[in-house]
C-alpha cells in the first residue's frame, strides 16, 4: 500500500467533508463525549491502567486495498467518537498519516483531556526523498513526562515511502496515584517485508526502548516497578509465521511477554485482521520483563494483565468498517 498527506481526490473528499458539517464539524463530538477533565484518569479504578491500539487504516491507499466508502475526514471523526466512548488511560493509534484526519483526531483527543503526540517525524517533501511521517499517533490521559522516536533504517517496498519507526514516551503516574514508572512504546512494523528486513526493525526497536528506558531508571529495584509495554500494528501473524513471531518477541526483551496469550491461555485466535472477517492476529500488546543488557534483572513483574480482548470498535454501529483491522483493549493491574 501506499500512503502520502494528501491529493486532489483527498482534498475534495476534505472539502466535500467541511462543507457537510460546517467550521464546527468536531463540535458535536466534544459536547456529547466530554469526560471528567477534573479527574487524570479514565477508570473508576485507579489501580488498572486501560490501553487500546488500533490501526486506523487513514492514508490515501493505491494498489491492492479498495479505497474506503466514506472519506477519510468523516472516518477520523467516527473512529474519534468510538475511541473516546471506550475510556483508555492511554490509546496507540497506526497509520494516522493524512493531515485533516490527524487534526480531527488531536481536537478530539485534546479536548476531552489527553496529551497527544502525532505526525512524528516530519514528512519529506523535498525530491526524491518524499516521505510520509510515522503514522504513529499517541494520546495519554497521564502526563507524558518524555519521549523519543527512532526511525528505522531498512524498509522495502511501498513502506520505504514512510517514515516508519518506533515511538517511546514515560508518562506519569503519581496524580494517578499509583506508584511505579511507566513507559509505552508503540509501532507498526513493515508490511510483507522479508523476514531480513523485519527482524532488523524489530531488533533495532528493541534495543531503542531499552536504551530508552535505562537511560532513566538505573537501579535493579527501580526497575522491579517498572512497566514497559509495547504495541501496535506488527504486521507478524503468530500462527502462520511463527519463526518470525518467535524472532519479534526474541528482539524486544530477553523476556517478552504476549499479554494475550497469558490472558487468554485457551485462545489461539485472537485475530484482528481482515476487520470484516478476521483470520490473522497481527496487532499486539507485549511486555518487556527483561533487558538485554541487564539479565536476571526483573522488569515490572508485580505489575500483570488483567484482561486483553479483540476490540471491534471498527465494525460496532456503521453500516461499513471504519478500518481494515480490529483493535485491541488491554487492562493492567498496577
Amino acid at each position: 500500500m501506499f500512503c502520502c498527506n494528501s491529493t486532489d481526490s483527498d482534498q475534495d473528499s476534505i472539502t466535500a467533508f467541511k462543507t457537510k458539517t460546517g467550521a464546527q464539524s468536531i463540535q458535536p463530538l466534544m459536547s456529547t463525549l466530554a469526560i471528567d477533565s477534573k479527574n487524570p484518569n479514565t477508570n473508576s479504578n485507579n489501580n488498572t491502567l486501560r490501553l487500546l491500539t488500533q490501526n486506523c487504516k487513514l492514508l490515501l491507499v493505491v494498489g491492492e486495498w479498495p479505497v474506503m466508502p466514506i472519506s477519510a475526514p468523516e472516518r477520523a471523526r467516527l473512529l474519534a467518537e468510538k475511541l473516546l466512548e471506550r475510556r483508555c488511560d492511554v490509546v496507540g493509534l497506526n497509520e494516522v498519516f493524512l493531515k485533516e484526519p490527524t487534526a480531527i483526531l488531536k481536537t478530539a483527543f485534546e479536548a476531552n483531556g489527553y496529551n497527544v503526540l502525532a505526525s512524528i517525524p516530519a514528512t519529506t517533501t523535498w525530491y526524491p526523498s518524499i516521505r510520509v511521517n510515522s503514522g504513529l499517533f499517541l494520546a495519554s490521559k497521564l502526563p507524558i513526562l518524555s519521549h523519543d522516536f527512532y526511525e528505522y533504517t531498512h524498509s522495502s517496498g511501498m513502506d520505504q515511502f514512510s517514515r516508519k519507526g518506533v515511538l517511546v514516551a514515560e508518562l506519569d503516574q503519581k496524580g494517578a496515584g499509583r506508584a511505579g514508572r511507566l513507559f509505552v512504546a508503540i509501532s507498526h512494523h513493515q508490511s510483507e517485508g522479508s523476514d531480513v528486513v523485519m527482524t532488523s526493525q524489530f531488533q533495532a526497536a528493541g534495543k531503542f526502548v531499552e536504551e530508552f528506558v535505562l537511560s532513566r531508571v538505573s537501579s535493579d529495584s527501580e526497575l522491579s516497578d517498572t512497566v514497559v509495554l509495547y504495541f501496535g500494528d506488527m504486521n507478524v501473524a503468530d500462527s502462520d509465521t511463527p519463526k518470525l513471531y518467535t524472532s519479534l518477541l526474541e528482539s524486544l526483551s530477553t523476556q517478552t511477554e504476549d499479554l494475550f496469550k497469558t490472558c487468554n491461555p485457551t485462545d489461539d485466535k485472537g485475530f484482528t485482521f481482515p476487520a470484516n472477517d478476521p483470520k490473522q492476529r497481527l496487532d499486539y500488546f507485549f511486555a518487556l520483563r527483561e533487558f538485554k543488557s541487564r539479565k536476571g534483572v526483573a522488569v515490572g513483574q508485580s505489575q500483570k494483565p488483567e484482561t486483553v480482548r479483540v476490540d471491534r470498535l471498527v465494525v460496532e454501529g456503521p453500516s461499513v468498517e471504519l478500518s481494515d483491522h480490529l483493535g485491541l483493549l488491554a487492562e493492567m493491574n498496577m
